[in-house]
């Protein structure tokens, strides 16, 4: 699980072995550090392009749990496997209830 302390995007590279699953869950909480955001209506995607601006290889859409505010990212070995590209630049947005996005994480994600 991904706790956010600093200002936003936070760059975070990610490098992933083929051939295993990939996870990633982020939790939402209140200011007081311990209470989860109620997350219902919100939406988040990580997204995997070839460059900042460039192609996009992937979107992958979160599982939201809105009653313990946190996202779950998974990709499937198989589909790692079926990607072409050795190095890709994604961006986690997350979609309020009112519309409004964040992108808590940007960086290079690699596949070795």
């Amino acid at each position: 699980m991904t706790t956010i302390k600093s200002a936003l995007p936070v760059t975070r590279d990610i490098r992933h072995k083929r051939g295993a699953d990939y996870h990633l869950t982020i939790q939402l909480k209140e200011n007081d550090g311990v209470t989860a955001v109620d997350t219902t209506d919100y939406e988040s995607t990580m997204t995997l392009k070839n460059g900042q601006n460039g192609e996009t290889y992937a979107t992958v859409t979160a599982t939201n749990s809105p009653a313990s505010g946190q996202f779950n990212y998974d990709i499937t070995a198989a589909t790692l496997d079926g990607y072409d590209f050795a190095s890709a630049e994604y961006e986690v947005q997350i979609v309020d209830s009112s519309g409004g996005k964040t992108i808590p994480f940007v960086g290079t994600f690699v596949l070795y």
